[in-house]
């Protein structure tokens, strides 16, 4: 037994520590920073994004349509013309209560989502899912405030890089 361990103690030394460095990774240590990120790390990081992201007036697409049998291409608006910007990330949150989810596998309102597999989780490119449901604000042509329910669901790094694809 003991010369076993002498003929392979450094592939054991090799494979104790590539379990350690994997195992780390697993469970979302970032090694830049030598720690862990807290949930509430994570959720502000996609918060800030959220907040740098918000609708911009004139955000529109054109859309193939049939009309009266007529192909035409059509304006159409992605977001409200006046959305009310949040002044900060605490008012985020106070208008968002309980708006964020750190997982490993998300599922929206309507059904989509996003999992993390262990690959990515090994690998440290993906550690969490962040779902994060917020209401986009903006006045309508009458000028009466009206709310909209977004969700979305980034995956983030170790390191908390926001990784937006999917899988």
């Amino acid at each position: 037994m003991i010369s076993c361990i002498k003929k392979n103690f450094f592939k054991l030394v090799l494979a104790s520590l590539l379990s350690i460095i994997l195992g780390l990774n697993y469970f979302g240590f970032c090694y830049n920073q030598s720690r862990f990120l807290s949930d509430e790390e994570k959720i502000k990081i996609v918060v800030q994004e959220i907040l740098v992201r918000y609708p911009k007036l004139g955000d529109v697409h054109e859309q193939l349509s049939t009309h009266n049998g007529i192909r035409q291409w059509k304006t159409v608006k992605t977001w409200p013309e006046n959305p009310i910007p949040y002044h900060d990330i605490a008012e985020f949150f106070t208008i968002n209560p309980n708006c964020c989810q750190v997982t490993t596998n998300y599922k929206t309102i309507g059904g989509e989502g996003d999992t993390v597999g262990c690959w990515n989780r090994l690998t440290g490119h993906k550690s969490s899912v962040v779902g994060i449901r917020y209401l986009l604000r903006y006045q309508n042509n009458e000028g009466i405030i009206q709310t909209k329910l977004l969700e979305i669901f980034p995956s983030i790094s170790n390191c908390g890089e926001l990784v937006w694809e999917l899988g």
